[in-house]
């Protein structure tokens, strides 16, 4: 967010820094998963899971925020120097916390298959990109972020052995649905127009959710074969 604010003064500048941002955030995310499924006990990891996912249409409600009351009135660079500023608070000053309820050391290898794991990331890219796509042209898109929660939520339960290999598995689908999926509906508003958008996003949706029906079957019968 320094770098934003002290060297953009194009559209490529910004681009490539925010690419950079968009690394730290696919860092930080298998990171506090894992954290999580580390130090909260198993009873409470839903509620947990919920805070932290609240966090990401939170830290876009503050950007909204910084615009009237930072951006307009001290210069939008300062709006990523503040936003710097809540990182390093974070950085410097982390809660203590202790491991909860966990008998096992954590693997690398997750429990689940490679198979598996393909069907979350592919629920997770097919979601992203309609979800990405709807808050590109619509505020009410943003409630279309509610699922990545339960999503990280299966992904965590199923997989107790390696929850940061897991998530960070599942969440590239998430990731390459989320950055795709606005450039291409801009791409085909510009071509076709609204109609074909809102059509591509209720398909993409409508295929996330058979895969995700087909899913939670094979994760019923492998655990009913346990």
């Amino acid at each position: 967010m320094v770098l934003i604010a002290a060297l953009v003064d194009n559209a490529w500048t910004l681009t490539v820094l925010l690419a950079l941002a968009g690394v730290a955030n696919g860092l930080g995310q298998p990171a506090a998963n894992l954290l999580l499924a580390t130090v909260v006990p198993a009873r409470r990891l839903g509620l947990a899971m919920a805070a932290k996912q609240s966090g990401v249409p939170g830290g876009a409600l503050l950007g909204g925020v910084a615009v009237p009351t930072v951006a307009l009135t001290m210069g939008w660079r300062w709006g990523f120097v503040g936003g710097a500023l809540l990182a390093l608070v974070v950085v410097v000053a982390p809660p203590r916390v202790g491991v909860a309820g966990r008998s096992s050391p954590v693997r690398s290898e997750p429990d689940l298959g490679a198979r598996l794991l393909v069907m979350y990331s592919l629920v997770g890219l097919l979601g992203a990109a309609a979800a990405g796509s709807l808050v590109a042209f619509l505020t009410a898109g943003a409630f279309g972020w509610s699922w990545p929660g339960l999503l990280n939520l299966s992904v965590l339960r199923n997989n107790p052995s390696a929850p940061g290999a897991a998530t960070g598995a599942t969440q590239t689908g998430v990731y390459i649905g989320a950055a795709s999926g606005p450039a291409l509906a801009g791409l085909t508003v510009d071509a076709v127009g609204y109609g074909a958008l809102w059509l591509g996003c209720g398909l993409a949706l409508a295929a996330s959710a058979i895969v995700a029906n087909r899913l939670a079957r094979q994760m019923q019968q492998r655990h009913a074969a346990r």
